[in-house]
């Protein structure tokens, strides 16, 4: 019996055949979850389709027509873009771009240290690719995607290492009828404890640390237990998340000082344990304000 990423496979190279048959097409990489060969029942099939030249509207029309698509939803222009339609039930993307602006990409990243995490998901995404049309051009990409150079990963921790008080969100949010802001601002508190350690970790991740279990596991330093704290951080309850924040921060600061300690991470420090309102923060850790003195 044919497994559920077997059929999945097939799919990907019958459209990748199609895309490969137009002479402008250089490449055909297949990306995400099929690649890896980890896909759930949701799990669409992400191509990105690498061409000398870009694509015009009509080629893009006559590709979907021609893989036996259906419901064609569209974004970006003659520069670019995305392709989505389904075929034989299965959603189905394609990522467009040339050769040059995939080149620019990786070198903003490894020589420009960009820290732009689409930029960042691209590059994670050449790293795991799998390549169905142009093997020597993907290989030669993902060569280049490999490189993960110690000034980016000072870069990453320079740009993430960077926190709100914990007082802000015990005294200030906690007990106000805010609960969007709460959450907005826990999150981008938990995108910068992902950001911190994806440079100290020297790795790339998916679009928005999707299956960040993965991701952590994948980890050589990191917290203790980090994904279910995150999943405690980002819970319902609306003063449970403060602790085990300040705790995940609390030893994020510890590792940086451990495992990067060029960083200046002092000012950093001293913003997050600012007190704020008046209130002096609780419960934190004394490990890293004893180290000033």
């Amino acid at each position: 019996m044919t497994s559920h990423l077997d059929r999945l496979l097939a799919l990907a190279r019958r459209n990748a055949a199609t895309y490969g048959a137009n002479p402008n097409v250089a490449a055909v990489l297949l990306v995400g979850s099929v690649a890896r060969g980890n896909p759930d029942q949701w799990s669409d099939i992400d191509c990105t389709v690498l061409c000398h030249a870009m694509l015009t509207p009509q080629e893009r029309e006559e590709l979907m027509l021609a893989n036996g698509g259906s419901n064609r939803f569209t974004l970006g222009d003659e520069s670019g873009g995305m392709d989505q339609y389904v075929v034989e039930g299965v959603v189905c993307q394609f990522g467009i771009a040339t050769i040059q602006q995939t080149e620019e990409i990786i070198n903003s990243v490894v020589v420009l240290n960009n820290t732009d995490p689409d930029n960042h998901c691209i590059m994670g995404g050449l790293r795991e690719a799998l390549p169905l049309h142009g093997n020597h051009i993907v290989e030669r990409l993902r060569s280049a995607a490999a490189e993960y150079p110690p000034q980016l990963a000072l870069a990453m921790v320079k740009a993430h290492l960077n926190f709100r008080p914990i007082s802000f969100f015990q005294h200030r949010l906690a007990g106000r009828d805010d609960i969007f802001l709460l959450h907005e601002m826990l999150t981008a508190a938990c995108r910068n404890i992902m950001g911190v350690l994806a440079g100290l970790n020297r790795m790339y991740p998916e679009h928005n640390y999707k299956r960040a279990d993965r991701f952590i596991s994948r980890m050589e330093v990191a917290p203790p237990d980090l994904a279910e704290r995150l999943r405690r951080i980002l819970g319902t309850e609306a003063f449970g998340p403060f602790t085990t924040l300040g705790q995940v921060i609390e030893e994020l600061f510890q590792i940086v000082r451990q495992q990067m300690p060029q960083v200046d991470w002092q000012p950093a420090y001293e913003r997050f344990t600012e007190a704020v309102g008046g209130h002096q923060p609780s419960g934190q850790d004394e490990s890293c304000s004893d180290e000033k003195g």
